[in-house]
């Protein structure tokens, strides 16, 4: 049988040590932040096993069951939302005295986002090539979305986009529709 082919580095192109994900010279670094991250998300983490949290988890999904990530050209993502997420880092929410399970911080998003979302705060993030294909797959679905839809849909004359920084919908016409 051959031998598994070889796993390239979290952080840079390199190929990984046998059963990490880090080259030799990110070893220490991804292990160091791998413990932080643990060390400060420690409490963060009990309140996901909770009951609370399981029924704050049902009503945002049910609320919109729609991926809420948008994508580069202004369209919203067409996947369902099946994870969710904190727009603002719940250690940030909480430490500002917030409530860890409020509503209004928190969107439902598909796996592929969420997880996206969550690399790039944590500092896990960094395989574009990943990045690429993720964000070719969700362009694909949401054309094949379109096409399905067809141009005279109540969806084809306006998209909903998101505020920066209150998070309220923003509602737009297309180009033929603005002239």
């Amino acid at each position: 049988m051959p031998a598994r082919p070889g796993r390239i580095c979290a952080k840079c192109p390199r190929l990984a040590t046998a059963g990490s994900c880090y080259c030799a010279a990110h070893q220490d670094a991804g292990k160091r932040q791998e413990r932080e991250y643990k060390a400060r998300s420690k409490d963060l983490r009990r309140l996901y096993s909770t009951k609370r949290w399981r029924i704050t988890r049902i009503h945002v999904l049910a609320e919109d069951p729609r991926c809420s990530h948008i994508n580069e050209d202004g369209t919203r993502c067409p996947w369902l939302a099946t994870d969710v997420d904190h727009k603002i880092r719940a250690e940030l929410w909480v430490a500002n005295g917030r409530d860890f399970f409020d509503p209004a911080n928190l969107q439902g998003l598909c796996h592929a986002h969420h997880s996206a979302k969550t690399a790039d705060e944590v500092g896990f993030g960094g395989n574009t090539a990943f990045a690429r294909v993720r964000k070719w797959v969700c362009n694909a679905a949401a054309y094949a979305l379109r096409r399905v839809l067809g141009q005279r849909s109540a969806m084809a004359g306006h998209y909903t986009r998101v505020c920066n920084t209150c998070q309220a919908p923003i509602q737009q016409a297309n180009q033929s529709e603005r002239a």
